[in-house]
C-alpha cells in the first residue's frame, strides 16, 4: 500500500541507506544516486487530456530510517507525458524517469534515501499518473 505524504506517494522499493565513512575531510565525501522510475498515463477511456500529464519525482535523503526526521529534498525531477492521449489512445502515454545525481559534502554517518512521486494534474478528467518500475542505487564518493 502507497504512503502518502500530502498529494505526494512514496514509492515502495526505493528506500536504501548507505554509511558514508570519512573521505579526508567532508568536502570529500558524498554518493552517486542513480535510479530510473516508469510513468504512465492512464484514464477511463471517455476524456481527452489537453494538458500533458505532469509529475514530480523526488529523491529525498534522511538521517533516520524511517524518514521522521532530517528529512531533505535533495533532488527534483519535473516532467511531462507529452504525447497525444485522446480518443481510443487514452492510457497510452508511458515515460521513463531517470535520475543521476551527485550528493556531496556529507559528514560521516548513515543517511538513507528514498524516491517520492506526485501527480501535479490531479485526477480530472478520469485521468491518473502512476509511478510503475523503479530502482535506487547508491554509490560513495571518495576524493
Amino acid at each position: 500500500m502507497p504512503n502518502f505524504i500530502g498529494q505526494a506517494e512514496v514509492i515502495d522499493g526505493t528506500n536504501q541507506s548507505i554509511t558514508i565513512t570519512d573521505g579526508s575531510g567532508v568536502n570529500n565525501s558524498g554518493l552517486l544516486v542513480l535510479g530510473n522510475v516508469v510513468i504512465k498515463s492512464t484514464t477511463n477511456g471517455t476524456n481527452t487530456l489537453t494538458l500533458a500529464n505532469r509529475y514530480m519525482v523526488w529523491l529525498q535523503r534522511s538521517t533516520t530510517a524511517d524518514f521522521s526526521a532530517g528529512v531533505t529534498n535533495v533532488y527534483k525531477v519535473e516532467d511531462a507525458i507529452t504525447s497525444g492521449i485522446s480518443g481510443s489512445n487514452l492510457g497510452s502515454g508511458i515515460t521513463t524517469t531517470s535520475l543521476f545525481f551527485a550528493d556531496t559534502n556529507l559528514s560521516p554517518g548513515t543517511y538513507y534515501y528514498r524516491l517520492v512521486f506526485q501527480n501535479l494534474m490531479g485526477a480530472s478528467n478520469g485521468q491518473n499518473v502512476v509511478a510503475l518500475d523503479r530502482n535506487l542505487i547508491l554509490l560513495q564518493i571518495k576524493r
